[in-house]
């Protein structure tokens, strides 16, 4: 069995706007498991603010 390795070079923009979005969604996920912990409900957390 032979393993075959692939490489993208991506332009910085790329790269600062994934690491961006990557933290956010840490941020998000890291509020959520907060939230959790206090006692609020899952399908609260989930209604849209409009």
């Amino acid at each position: 069995m032979s393993k075959i390795t692939y490489q993208t070079l991506l332009n910085t923009e790329v790269t600062e706007f994934c690491d961006l979005i990557g933290g956010f969604f840490g941020k998000i996920e890291r509020d959520l498991y907060k939230d959790l912990e206090k006692g609020k409900k899952l399908n609260d957390l989930k209604k849209v603010i409009k």
